[in-house]
């Protein structure tokens, strides 16, 4: 796809329809320290921890992410779910792409680590996965979302400490089932006021203020 992008998000996604396009770069990267195992949101290089409390702060993020992409489903159109804010911006059917195809790639990788000790794998780049997720209509592909986010709680919720740790080496670097879960809740925290803006320039305020349901929350 052409256009200004930032660089962010690892997975290059587009600027913040409602501002700087290093936005999104900066709350991701900066949150998670790239994809590995070192956190450098205090500043320094630490161990990524996974604590409790931290393991439950991302999968409430991951549960709400669904909730917001099915009430866009309920209240736009599919033309207004297609259309860009912007030349440069992503439509609301792109973001949702994006999305989906970033959850299936790491959905998969944690699958991976659960299943095998310390596997070593390369993963296409999930970009490489969103012109097919573009196709569907809307619903479909919130339907499909949905589904597959169920799928992944389930296995997540029962985890204990050691299985959290469970590791592998992705594309030369490494991760963990914590890391990468970690990875895909920041990642779609990022692009949640994004996609509530995207909404509201598409749609108006109205439309935007039906989204006021959906929980919301910050990493």
């Amino acid at each position: 796809m052409k256009g200004r992008y930032s660089a962010g998000c690892a997975v290059r996604c587009p600027r913040v329809a409602s501002g700087g396009r290093s936005h999104i770069r900066r709350r991701f990267l900066l949150a998670t320290g790239g994809d590995d195992l070192i956190d450098l949101t205090a500043g320094v290089h630490q161990r990524v921890q996974a604590t409790s409390q931290a393991i439950e702060t991302h999968l409430a993020t991951l549960r709400r992410t669904p909730l917001l992409i099915g009430a866009i489903a309920e209240h736009l159109r599919e033309e207004q779910l297609r259309a860009r804010p912007r030349p440069n911006d992503w439509s609301l059917v792109e973001l949702l792409a994006h999305l989906q195809s970033c959850a299936e790639v790491w959905s998969d990788d944690i699958e991976r680590m659960l299943a095998l000790d310390a596997p070593s794998f390369e993963k296409p780049h999930p970009r490489q996965l969103m012109r097919h997720h573009q196709v569907p209509p809307f619903a479909q592909s919130a339907r499909a979302f949905a589904h597959l986010r169920e799928q992944l709680l389930t296995r997540l919720q029962p985890l204990g400490s050691d299985q959290w740790e469970r590791s592998s080496t992705i594309n030369g670097r490494r991760h963990s089932v914590y890391t990468q879960m970690r990875r895909m809740a920041l990642h779609e925290a990022a692009h949640a006021d994004q996609i509530r803006e995207t909404c509201r320039l598409i749609a108006g305020p109205q439309a935007a203020s039906s989204l006021a349901a959906v929980p919301q929350g910050t990493q």
